[in-house]
């Protein structure tokens, strides 16, 4: 279970850096480019989902807070939630991670109010990109622990 969870964490965040297209410097497809609402080449943007994921987005960021944010915490705190989390065999986050988590939502918070009404649109969605990008490295960085903790 804790292996297969690691590769999905790897997974989901090779989809969400459009598998590695900005790094390796490829171009969209075009057959993939033409159902992509953003032109990129991912899944989480294909048209099926509509013009906007949002509510996706803010359903998998409010599940991804509590999951990376408050588990950790709260496992801690209460020994009966690390019996549950054990039992299930749900890999848990590191503190580190949690820490790293609020900090950033911290940061991406105040960086909001800071540009907020003094930045065009755009430079808000660059924020929210940056924001994002983080919590994806989050993944990442929780991938390696759970495979590591697995013997890999």
């Amino acid at each position: 279970m804790t292996m297969l969870m690691g590769i999905c964490l790897i997974l989901l965040f090779f989809e969400e850096i459009n598998w590695g297209q900005r790094i390796l410097g490829f171009d969209t497809p075009e057959v993939v480019s033409a159902v992509n609402h953003q032109e990129e080449f991912n899944l989480h943007n294909m048209a099926i989902m509509g013009t906007s994921n949002n509510f996706f987005t803010t359903l998998i960021a409010k599940g991804l807070l509590v999951y990376l944010g408050f588990l950790p915490l709260l496992a801690q705190l209460y020994p009966t939630i690390k019996r549950w989390v054990d039992y299930f065999c749900i890999p848990l986050p590191s503190l580190h991670i949690a820490l790293n988590l609020f900090i950033l939502q911290f940061v991406a918070f105040l960086t909001f109010k800071v540009f907020y009404g003094t930045c065009y649109d755009r430079d808000l969605h660059h924020i929210g990109e940056i924001k994002e990008s983080a919590l994806e490295l989050l993944l990442l960085v929780l991938a390696i622990e759970v495979l590591m903790a697995s013997g890999y």
